[in-house]
């Protein structure tokens, strides 16, 4: 901390991590992963919310037109 602070003091920002630092990208076993391992994992995450979301419109989009079907034929019973 006394680093930290005279760094401070003096206006000197190195000690600052750009964008991340090694203690940030340690896995679950400890390890230490790589940008480059986040970008994957990244893009696999992304790629897994594309899909469900995906789904869930098709789903939607089912529940719609079933809805729409039941409406029609509520206003051809009346």
């Amino acid at each position: 901390m006394s680093y930290v602070r005279d760094c401070v003091y003096n206006g000197v920002t190195t000690f600052i991590p750009i964008g991340t630092c090694e203690m940030m990208n340690v896995g679950e076993a400890g390890i230490i992963i790589s940008n480059e391992e986040l970008g994957e994992q990244l893009a696999e995450t992304k790629s897994d919310f594309q899909d469900r979301v995906g789904k869930l419109e098709s789903v939607v989009d089912d529940l719609v037109n079933t809805l729409d079907t039941l409406m029609e034929k509520m206003g051809a019973n009346e």
